[in-house]
């Protein structure tokens, strides 16, 4: 069990050094990009493998709607990102339930027909801890921008949902690259389940009052997971004091295994990562805004 520890300026949940998997880039490595060329009144996009957009929405047969996403040179590691818009849809497939204004990517595909058909998801068997991505924002007046991620597994013809992570990553305009780290939460009924399938999201505008031109930029994704110390031995064995303070924080560890302190916001913005030198820490919590914090 991972213990709690409060203190005035943060509340903090032991959780032991993490290791991230890349999990897409939009560099072309892990992730590359499909070109869909211009063809009478269609026009031509660009597309993420591994990714379903509403770009396909554009061909006439589906209505000819706006151009939602795109290749950017607007990157926060190597030279392509993925730029999410929110646009005005004059013709939503019928039986999606998607809002009229929308700028959304997720994993999986979609294929054009009548009506189009979506897949959500990509298959994978892990247990990530937590999922970590960079972002800017441009919001139209009072918008939001939110990421998510579901793992499921299959169970006869439904799914049981193994884990979920939700963030609303901002609500004014964030002009410079951010690194935000959503905790994954794991449904305690399955509690050693490993999913088959993993669901990311992003949305560049809220359900309640999208706006039309919102963009948001995402860049870098990764999947964290936690070392393989145990988590009751690292957790156990730390002593964080003064408790509450807001001034200097100390920990002072009885492991050796311990190597790093890494900190996080609860609203998933990444404060940093730390060396744990002697088995000890200090951390200067002056500056750190009142909330939630997790290291």
């Amino acid at each position: 069990m991972k213990k709690l520890y409060s203190i005035i300026i943060a509340t903090i949940v032991a959780i032991p050094f993490a290791y991230a998997q890349p999990a897409f880039n939009f560099e072309g490595g892990s992730t590359s990009w499909n070109n869909t060329p211009a063809s009478g009144a269609n026009p031509a996009y660009d597309e993420p493998k591994g990714w379903a957009t509403l770009n396909i929405l554009s061909n006439s047969l589906a209505g000819g709607n706006p151009v939602s996403i795109f290749k950017s040179t607007d990157a926060h590691g190597g030279t392509a990102a993925c730029r999410i818009l929110t646009v005005a849809l004059n013709s939503p497939p019928s039986g999606w339930y998607l809002q009229d204004t929308i700028g959304l990517i997720v994993t999986g595909k979609i294929a054009l027909g009548l009506p189009p058909s979506i897949t959500y998801g990509y298959a994978y068997a892990s247990r990530p801890s937590t999922l970590e991505f960079w972002s800017k924002y441009t919001p139209n007046g009072a918008d939001t921008a939110s990421a998510a991620i579901v793992l499921l597994k299959a169970n006869g013809s439904l799914k049981d949902t193994i884990g979920v992570g939700y963030l609303t990553i901002a609500t004014t305009t964030v002009s410079a690259y951010t690194k935000h780290v959503i905790p994954i939460i794991y449904n305690t009924a399955f509690p050693s389940t490993s999913p088959d399938t993993s669901v990311i999201a992003f949305s560049s505008s809220g359900k309640n009052n999208p706006k039309a031109g919102s963009e948001l930029l995402i860049d870098d994704i990764f999947l964290g997971f936690t070392s393989g110390i145990d988590d009751g031995d690292v957790s156990a064995s730390v002593n964080i004091f003064p408790n509450p303070t807001n001034k200097e924080l100390n920990f002072s560890f009885n492991s050796n295994k311990a190597k790093k302190v890494s900190i996080t916001s609860s609203t998933g913005q990444h404060i940093g990562n730390y060396d744990i030198e002697n088995k000890s820490f200090k951390m200067n919590a002056e500056k750190l805004a009142a909330g939630v914090y997790i290291y």
